[in-house]
């Protein structure tokens, strides 16, 4: 059965690559990238949790595997009826003449990011607002490339797409050697590619699926790239990523905790315990990070926030270095009906789909929250929610400034 179930995962996934392969711009539309994620990063857990049935009981599988399975799935439905969602008659966009300073001056503040991680102020800033002033590179930098792909090239503009790319390349290369900043830098560039020279989008599109398969092999030997980066050793220069790659099937040291492990044992904890927090997780999420303790106080935080008995055991099962995933927090909001987060994140994500053929506030949406989509599948739910609070808190109401309405036709161009 669980064999069985490990197949049906794989097949799956398989059927949604390919369709979305075979679609214009597929490699960048979100179910692939689910998809991908699926079978290179993923499935190697997976088959770990089978191969170690001493130290994971083999009834976790059937649990994990009908969640990721449905979870996937519900995802490329959403995306699919968001495509199909009604496009208003007329719908706001951006006047990108106006908008260059601002792309700028987000640009800039994203770069002072290289004093925090890695500075003279690392450590000296709360974490959280560390990691909302490092937001402000990722919008400069899909604002930059939307603003070029319009045709508004300037020094301005340029600038603000180096400033931005600075501390991108920074944090994922030199810093921590972050998989999902290389994934967002390289995603972002390759879609303004793929939309700036439409002719060789075959190429691009192959290009993308060999660099997942690639980064999938790479990311096997992530500690020892990590304690490379960081001048900790040299065990990279003796590592045989292939060999990693092959080992990742049946990994034999999990005292840290595995992410998929992690998740078949909090989904099998919130089972047997009936602890659900019923989409309130994004509620906690939004409490984290934008309700300041030092101004309310801890106590006051502590009381909004909503108690679950399965928050217990997350610090446990990752030891502070793992992480749950996506598919955890999933069941741990509807149980079995986890699928239900997933058909709707990939409703949101069809629809700014679809609405960016026509605005580039949208194009630019989408530049901005297409690129976590695997961070939500191996890290969390709330990575994604977060990108989607920040914009509308503190990033929309300054963009509606430089925002007109346009009268659409009934043409519908490409993204």
């Amino acid at each position: 059965m669980d064999l069985a179930l490990i197949t049906l995962y794989i097949v799956t996934n398989i059927i949604i690559v390919i369709i979305f392969y075979r679609k214009d711009l597929g490699v960048f539309q979100a179910p692939f990238l689910v998809g991908c994620i699926g079978l290179t990063l993923m499935l190697p857990q997976l088959t770990t949790i089978y191969f170690m049935a001493d130290y994971y009981d083999s009834g976790l599988i059937y649990k994990l595997a009908y969640t990721m399975i449905t979870c996937n799935i519900a995802f490329a439905v959403g995306f699919g009826l968001g495509k199909k969602s009604k496009i208003p008659n007329t719908i706001r966009t951006f006047d990108l003449s106006r908008l260059q300073y601002l792309t700028l001056f987000f640009s800039f503040i994203g770069f002072l990011t290289i004093f925090i991680y890695g500075g003279g102020m690392s450590g000296a800033i709360d974490s959280v607002i560390a990691a909302n002033i490092k937001i402000f590179a990722m919008l400069g930098l899909s604002l930059s490339l939307v603003t070029i792909l319009r045709g508004y090239r300037n020094s301005i503009v340029y600038a603000g797409l180096v400033l931005s790319l600075i501390p991108i390349i920074n944090y994922a290369f030199f810093i921590k050697g972050s998989r999902t900043d290389s994934l967002i830098l390289f995603l972002n560039l390759f879609l303004f590619l793929a939309l700036l020279l439409p002719k060789r989008q075959g190429a691009v599109k192959f290009t993308v699926l060999t660099f997942l398969l690639l980064g999938s092999v790479l990311s096997a030997s992530i500690t020892e790239l990590r304690h490379f980066i960081k001048g900790a050793s040299n065990e990279v220069e003796q590592v045989s990523f292939l060999d990693e790659f092959k080992k990742s099937f049946m990994e034999a040291d999990v005292d840290l905790g595995m992410d998929l492990g992690n998740a078949a044992l909090g989904i099998e904890y919130c089972y047997q315990n009936n602890s659900y927090d019923y989409g309130l997780q994004i509620w906690n999420g939004f409490v984290f990070n934008y309700v300041p303790k030092r101004l309310v106080g801890a106590d006051i935080k502590e009381k909004i926030t909503y108690k679950t008995e399965y928050q217990e055991i997350v610090p446990i099962l990752t030891n502070n270095v793992t992480t749950m995933t996506g598919y955890f927090y999933a069941f741990a909001a509807f149980s079995f009906y986890g699928f239900i987060f997933f058909i709707g994140i990939g409703y949101i994500m069809g629809t700014i789909w679809a609405r960016a053929a026509y605005s580039d506030f949208y194009r630019f949406l989408y530049f901005f929250v297409f690129t976590m989509v695997p961070a939500m599948i191996s890290h969390g739910l709330q990575l994604f929610f977060q990108n989607l609070e920040f914009t509308l808190i503190f990033v929309y109401p300054i963009l509606s400034i430089y925002m007109v309405k346009k009268v659409l036709n009934t043409q519908t161009p490409k993204l």
